[in-house]
């Protein structure tokens, strides 16, 4: 799934929240780059845990760091590398930065799915509050699956968007973090089985705080699953909190 990373972690989302009082919706925000630092060496430590519909809870820690750079298509990107990507091990995404937002390049491990989609913009700069932006919008792609077990991948359709709604207060392990900003997206993969042509819907909805010159403090997020799936309509939450981060150390 698309998801908003260290840097920008997918992907994804619908925005019914009222910004908190004082701030001003429709408004650019001053400094947007600052909210997502990327200088080598930055590490963030996580406090996560997954549970499930039948409450099912398993705890996690996970460790992001810049890792380096290199380039894909070209272009060159800056690489996040995560210890324990949501609790399914170790994960490296690949993010563009420059003053029009930050570019998804793609992850290792990843999808057939996956590389259809990718580049895709996460985040737009300037930073609008109350605006949403739409990350991805694509039709008639190979699906990574033959759910319906036929012989034949199916078809998806799938849209993602993103927007900022509100600037927030949080509290975290690592400390009280002020004016961060909250985003909310949604991402709906359209899965169409080949056998029937029945159209059954993956939802991924996410919640996102920013800290500036810190990056993401936290993040909550819900994947829901259809029945044909998981033998029942089920899903998961997903919650990682910020536990303690370090900058890089100045030359001497």
């Amino acid at each position: 799934m698309i998801r908003l990373n260290r840097l920008v972690v997918v992907l994804l989302i619908v925005i019914l929240v009222t910004p908190i009082a004082g701030a001003n919706k429709e408004a650019p925000i001053l400094d947007s780059e600052r909210y997502f630092p990327d200088d080598i060496g930055l590490q963030w430590t996580y406090s996560g845990s997954v549970a499930d519909q039948i409450q099912r809870v398993s705890d996690y820690t996970n460790t992001a760091i810049v890792k380096g750079k290199t380039q894909k298509r070209g272009v060159p990107v800056v690489v996040f590398w995560e210890s324990n990507q949501s609790n399914r091990g170790q994960a490296e995404s690949y993010l563009s930065k420059n003053k029009e937002g930050i570019t998804y390049f793609g992850g290792n491990p990843t999808t057939d799915f996956e590389t259809q989609l990718v580049p895709y913009r996460v985040i737009q700069f300037p930073i609008v509050l109350g605006k949403t932006v739409v990350q991805v919008e694509k039709r008639n792609l190979t699906y990574d699956l033959d759910i319906d077990h036929d012989g034949v991948r199916e078809k998806a359709d799938t849209r993602a968007e993103v927007a900022a709604v509100a600037i927030e207060t949080v509290s975290t392990p690592a400390g009280t973090f002020r004016d961060t900003i909250k985003f909310q997206g949604t991402m709906t993969v359209w899965i169409t089985l080949s056998r029937d042509k029945k159209r059954m819907p993956i939802v991924d909805t996410t919640t996102h705080w920013f800290a500036k010159d810190v990056g993401m403090v936290k993040q909550i997020e819900k994947l829901t699953f259809p029945e044909e799936m998981a033998g029942a309509p089920t899903g998961t939450i997903t919650t990682e909190v910020l536990t303690e981060y370090s900058k890089p150390k100045s030359p001497a």
